[in-house]
Parts: C-alpha cells; sequence; structure tokens
C-alpha cells in the first residue's frame, strides 16, 4: 500500500467518526519525540492514520510522471499529471524539450 497526499479527498463524516484528527496530531506527536525514527513531515502519519481503510482511486487521478518518462497515450489519459521528481514543467529542461 503507497499513500500519496498529493491528490487527498476525504470523506468528512468518516474523518469525524473515526476521530483522524486526533490520530493524526498523536502520531505527529510522537514523531516528534523521536524525529530520527521517521522519513518525510506529513506522509508516515497519514499512511499510519489511513491503513487499511483507505480506497483507492483510479490511477489517472494522480498519475506519476517522473522525468516525462509516461507515454504519451497516458499523459493525455490522466485527470491530473503528478510531477513527482526534480524535473517540473516549468524548469529549463522541460520548456527546452517543447
Amino acid at each position: 500500500f503507497h499513500f500519496n497526499e498529493g491528490v487527498f479527498v476525504a470523506r468528512l463524516d468518516l474523518w469525524r467518526r473515526r476521530n483522524v484528527t486526533a490520530r493524526l496530531e498523536q502520531w505527529m506527536a510522537l514523531f516528534n519525540e523521536h524525529p530520527k525514527s521517521v522519513v518525510g513531515v506529513t506522509q508516515p502519519a497519514l499512511i499510519l492514520a489511513f491503513f487499511e481503510a483507505a480506497d483507492a482511486f483510479d490511477v489517472r487521478w494522480n498519475r506519476a510522471l517522473r522525468d516525462y518518462r509516461l507515454p504519451p497515450d497516458e499523459a493525455r489519459a490522466a485527470y491530473v499529471l503528478h510531477y513527482n521528481g526534480p524535473t517540473k514543467p516549468w524548469h529549463p529542461r522541460a520548456l527546452a524539450a517543447e
């Protein structure tokens, strides 16, 4: 299971019923007490808070596009392109490729 908060949709009724805010605050407090035990800021807490309680989106809602290595037909079919890496569309390398 991989969780990426780049695209996040929550059912607020379930969020409140499951007391998610308090659970996230508990995880963040624990990580603050033991900073060397975790990598990242929010993602580990979200993974732990939503473990076995998250639904998967269709991959088109968060299509990873690292260094422009996605077939053009898949890029066109995506709803959201997630530029997860050092190369972003506004960087000189990307602009030169247009």
